[in-house]
């Protein structure tokens, strides 16, 4: 996806960082309005959020930053690019993610023809927004989602992604770390800090989504 006027977009193409996107609540104060946290990661990522208050600070009802967190409300113009997915039966079901200079949307919907359909809306609302599918496929849908997955390293990521991709987390395991460590062509003892790392900070996160406390 990308569309203009997008400060997140452009910085995303300056800066080296990844950015997650996550809608916490919508109001109404006079119209509809939205507030969202923004998770930055990578090494650019204090840049990238001062850069980006600095942009769309005169639309934003409230801002605060925790560290490389943002928080923010701002009134949801009627025109915005988000209306393209504003649909009964489409549902997003992972944080927006900007990279690149794209953000990248994960969206379901229990008919597959309304996603197959969702490149061609921007041109039909009069919207100057491009969209393209990369993929789509059948399956059950996972609705673990938490900003901890943002908080992880690039080499982390990678570790993990290939970890899981690889069966290294199935039982019984399907790999080792020792061949792991050689299809990334580094060594086991920086592996499993890479995971040990990772494994920190998503265990955590599991445990408070799924604590009934």
């Amino acid at each position: 996806m990308w569309h203009p006027g997008s400060g997140g977009i452009e910085l995303s193409r300056k800066y080296s960082v990844q950015v997650r996107i996550y809608l916490l609540n919508v109001f109404f104060e006079r119209r509809l309005g939205v507030a969202k946290v923004i998770c930055v990661t990578g090494r650019d990522w204090k840049k990238f959020i001062a850069e980006w208050l600095r942009i769309e600070k005169h639309r934003m009802h409230f801002s605060r930053v925790e560290g490389n967190l943002l928080f923010y409300s701002y009134p949801q113009p009627k025109d915005n690019y988000a209306s393209i997915a504003l649909r009964k039966d489409v549902f997003f079901l992972r944080p927006i993610l900007i990279r690149g200079g794209f953000e990248y949307w994960t969206l379901a919907s229990f008919e597959r023809d309304r996603l197959v359909e969702m490149p061609s809306i921007p041109k039909k609302i009069g919207s100057r927004a491009q969209m393209k599918l990369l993929s789509i496929r059948q399956q059950q849908p996972n609705l673990f989602m938490s900003a901890a997955a943002g908080m992880l390293s690039p080499n982390q990521l990678e570790a993990f992604e290939a970890a899981v991709e690889t069966g290294y987390y199935e039982y019984p395991r399907r790999t080792d770390l020792e061949t792991l460590a050689k299809r990334m062509h580094i060594s086991k003892s920086t592996l499993r800090e890479h995971l040990r790392r990772a494994e920190a900070k998503l265990m955590p996160a599991a445990a408070n989504q799924i604590s009934l406390r």
